[in-house]
């Protein structure tokens, strides 16, 4: 079976228009978590497509890449003494079930990108892990809601800044990323389109078709005969 390797992004720039300064507050916000084009690469504007919630096969998936597009609040300043610039650290990850499956817990990811003031820039990175999905698959459901809360961090100007928290629920569940087609991958018929799941991991958020090889192993993508 084929798994796509997980990788943590850093973010590309893109330019934004201006948004209100801080006065005090968070110094930038998660707008939204955009979905990865081609070659998991993660847009860093907020007119992208985007996921409201997510969905990861439980049993196959790396984990679950979290690709948030981040916006500053800061305006470009007057003063040549400061920049505005928000060298970004991290994110403070609290994950939680809704339905009392297993005690939540918090972790720290740490990563780097930077914002321009009033731009937007992209990331991407795990919120669930390998062990995690294992230890959900032990509870043994079909469907186990997931809710995590994100809070990133960094510093502008010599001062620490952090985002707003943003809430992010997702699926960890079976069957419902990975479709088996029912036949043996020799058998599928020539020209069907097979779904490729995910572009980051083929078990995260869009579907994937699979078949069976000749030694009873689940193959995904399913790979249709050449005749």
């Amino acid at each position: 079976m084929r798994l796509v390797r997980l990788a943590l992004f850093g973010a590309a720039f893109a330019a934004a228009a201006p948004a209100c300064t801080t006065e005090g507050g968070a110094g930038f916000f998660i707008v939204q978590n955009n979905v990865p084009s081609e070659g998991c690469t993660i847009p860093s504007d907020v007119s992208s497509s985007f996921l409201s919630r997510g969905a990861v096969e439980v049993d196959f998936a790396a984990g679950y890449l979290f690709t948030p597009v981040a916006q500053s609040l800061f305006q470009t300043s007057e003063n040549g003494n400061v920049d505005h610039v928000i060298f970004v650290q991290g994110a403070d990850v609290s994950i939680s079930f809704p339905n009392d499956e297993l005690d939540g817990y918090s972790f720290r990811q740490m990563f780097s990108g930077s914002i321009f003031p009033g731009g937007t820039t992209s990331f991407g990175f795990q919120i669930l892990s390998r062990g995690d999905l294992d230890e959900i698959a032990a509870l043994g459901a079909d469907d186990v809601e997931v809710r995590a809360e994100v809070a990133m961090f960094g510093a502008a100007d010599g001062e620490d800044v952090e985002a707003e928290p943003y809430f992010y629920n997702l699926n960890a569940c079976r069957g419902c990323v990975a479709f088996d087609l029912g036949v043996a991958c020799e058998d599928i018929p020539s020209g069907t389109v097979v779904r490729q799941g995910g572009t980051c991991d083929i078990f995260q958020d869009a579907a994937v078709d699979c078949c069976v090889d000749a030694l009873d192993h689940l193959i995904c993508p399913a790979t249709v005969p050449i005749i």
